[in-house]
């Protein structure tokens, strides 16, 4: 049996005896059967989830992913398995990954140790390394990134007027009917134009995608000039945990693990400069505004107007530090910001904000839209 050394005193089981497993049945038997592992709590539990997954995933071929697994969602995959709630393809595509991810396969084992006993504080912290390294992966799978132009869907609709309805046609005994009929008829348009008004705010929802891709290249230079600041280092590993739930559109995680460092921010920005601390006031400021604008999350109205007025604090700071240290982007500061103000009912302020986007954004015509909305 393949065993390798583990996080703590034990020795685990190794990926590869779990990629033996999940392709061969006898294999799984085996593992089932070692001494070290029915002594091994942790390997215990990963034999077992194993065999869960197994049982789900039938004879489905697993699909290789382009991306990477969050540890969210790796932590939901887990949830689900002892519930039988993941579909054939998502447990062998769970599987498929597991086998082949060397980063995932610790993630998991160690999330399985640390769910079963008290956690050791050397447990605890390599617990967090990983959290951190699974950040990483997830951003480094991403694509690279270009401004990118906001997408919004416009429905039309159309209204057909009979020929006959003409002054000189009109007898009348016809003029009550074709009064009824021309109000319908206005009715009707009103009806549509209000709904295609309605249809295109309501677009601006994120709930199935991010409000903005997330964008790495603001960050290498600082964090090469600071990498041996212990708090920048902090603040950075903070940030990736904070990214990798917004990726994954959990803004609420998004919103925790980056409200938690505003102390930090606030006592080192001149220290580390602007564009960081930029952008880690505008991807706070997306995330409430986010949240604000959610249709799958029940939340009264006091709650959405609090995200909504966070999210207008934080996205202020962040143009503004665009604006003083000349940073690029701020027409995305101000596009993001203008929204929230204007969704927020505070229609002037928004107009002013789109006001100050130039001919030649990607947001232009977008805020020229949302000006021409507000206007009225």
């Amino acid at each position: 049996m393949a065993l390798a050394t583990g996080t703590s005193e034990h020795q685990h089981i190794t990926q590869d005896s779990i990629k033996a497993a999940i392709e061969k049945p006898s294999q799984l038997k085996s593992l089932k059967d070692d001494g070290h592992v029915k002594q091994c709590p942790r390997c215990t539990e990963l034999v077992s989830l194993i065999e869960e997954a197994k049982n789900l995933t039938g004879k489905t071929s697993p699909n290789i992913r382009t991306s990477h697994p969050s540890r969210l969602e790796m932590q939901e995959s887990l949830s689900k398995i002892y519930e039988g709630a993941l579909t054939p393809q998502q447990a062998a595509d769970f599987l498929g990954h597991l086998a082949r991810c060397q980063l995932c396969f610790e993630y998991v084992g160690l999330t399985l140790q640390t769910s079963l006993s008290p956690v050791p504080e050397e447990l605890e912290q390599e617990a967090a390394q990983l959290e951190i390294s699974l950040a990483d992966a997830v951003m480094q799978a991403l694509p690279p990134l270009t401004q990118t132009k906001p997408k919004t869907r416009r429905q039309k609709g159309w209204v057909w007027i009979p020929e006959f309805i003409k002054i000189e046609n009109i007898r009348a005994p016809q003029i009550a009917f074709a009064l009824v009929f021309v109000t319908v008829i206005a009715g009707s348009i009103l009806w549509q134009i209000w709904q295609n008004q309605n249809s295109y705010l309501n677009t601006f929802v994120y709930d199935k995608n991010v409000p903005y891709e997330y964008n790495t290249s603001g960050f290498r230079g600082s964090i090469d000039l600071t990498k041996d600041d212990p708090q920048f280092q902090t603040f950075i590993n903070q940030f990736k945990l904070g990214i990798a739930d917004y990726l994954v559109r959990d803004y609420e995680g998004t919103i925790a693990n980056l409200e938690n460092l505003e102390p930090i921010v606030l006592a080192w920005q001149e220290k580390w400069g602007a564009e960081p601390i930029r952008d880690y006031y505008f991807y706070l400021g997306v995330s409430h505004f986010a949240v604000s604008r959610s249709q799958t999350r029940d939340l009264d109205k006091a709650t959405r107007t609090e995200h909504n007025e966070k999210a207008i604090g934080y996205l202020a700071k962040a143009r503004t530090l665009a604006q003083n240290h000349n940073l690029q982007l701020l027409d995305r500061d101000s596009y993001f910001l203008g929204m929230a103000y204007g969704f927020g009912g505070q229609r002037e302020m928004a107009i002013e904000e789109f006001k100050r986007i130039a001919v030649e954004s990607l947001y232009f015509e977008d805020s020229q839209k949302l000006i021409k909305q507000w206007s009225k």
